[in-house]
């Protein structure tokens, strides 16, 4: 537990480590998740950038196109939360690429449950900010298509 005894949530890196597991045991299709796939490198030193996650499956069409879907996720504390799905996401990831389809994955703790050393405690109303996040994805050229989604891990409250 951190200060105030709200326990502290789990680093960004490890949810998406959680996810990925969680979504290779709950698809059903043959389906690949990678993790932290690099896109560009745009320095001969350094790793260069990375997806957070990468779905890959091929397509019921004849014939059978592979199919991606980049997803990048972001703790509600994180200091680029409000402007990486367009810049990160969109233009950094998907553009280079070729791609056009990604989910903008957001770990959302409710603000009651939120560690009070935390710099950033990030946005408290949960419908505004999928609403801002909805706008953003949709103002973006109508090539890409960008779905924000929240997913709580807040702990269990017991009511």
């Amino acid at each position: 537990n951190g200060p105030g005894g709200v326990a502290q949530p789990k680093p960004e890196d490890d949810i998406s480590d959680w996810v990925r597991r969680n979504l290779k045991l709950r698809l059903t299709r043959d389906i690949i998740i990678d993790r932290e796939v690099q896109v560009s490198r745009p320095k001969s030193a350094g790793i260069g950038t990375r997806v957070d996650l990468l779905a890959t499956t091929t397509t019921n069409t004849q014939p059978a196109e592979v199919a991606r879907v980049t997803i990048e996720a972001k703790l509600i504390n994180n200091r680029e939360l409000l402007i990486a799905l367009t810049d990160q996401l969109a233009h950094r990831y998907l553009e280079p690429s070729g791609r056009r389809h990604g989910v903008y994955l957001v770990y959302w703790i409710a603000p009651d449950q939120r560690p009070s050393d935390w710099l950033r405690p990030g946005p408290s109303d949960r419908g505004e900010l999928q609403k801002v996040l909805k706008g953003q994805a949709a103002k973006l050229h109508p090539d890409f298509d960008i779905r924000p989604f929240m997913m709580d891990i807040s702990q269990p409250t017991g009511h």
